[in-house]
């Protein structure tokens, strides 16, 4: 048995509304589609077009935008380690300072909002 395949993405649809608007269109009186306000669905697929080139630019500009302050804060997919320059390189200086000077009392480094965690309990640790 065949399935009519209906289309789940905004282009795909697009695309079928446009081929059955004008197929409508061309057999006029002839159409089985009058009772269905197909005038309703043109202005809508028009709307929704722009709605959906409006939605693309601003999720190309979000994702930019995702990377650059991932880069900036130091936790990027594509950065190693510790990369100097960002947020994250100066915790971790901040860190070694305060480690330095707390020597074996890491536990007061809370009082700077580290969270300290018991090698038992990190997977790091183990």
């Amino acid at each position: 048995m065949a399935v009519i395949y209906i289309p789940k993405t905004a282009p795909e649809i697009f695309e079928l509304s446009k081929r059955i608007i004008f197929k409508h269109n061309s057999i006029a009186q002839n159409s089985p589609l009058n009772h269905i306000e197909i005038t309703s669905l043109c202005s809508r697929i028009t709307d929704l077009e722009t709605k959906y080139s409006e939605y693309q630019i601003l999720s190309e500009k979000c994702a930019r935008l995702k990377e650059e302050f991932q880069k900036e804060l130091g936790i990027h997919k594509d950065q190693k380690s510790f990369v100097p320059g960002t947020v994250r390189f100066n915790i971790v200086q901040v860190r070694d300072i305060l480690k330095g000077i707390a020597r074996e009392d890491i536990s007061s480094l809370k009082n700077w909002g580290f969270k300290i965690i018991d090698s038992s309990e990190n997977e790091y640790g183990k």
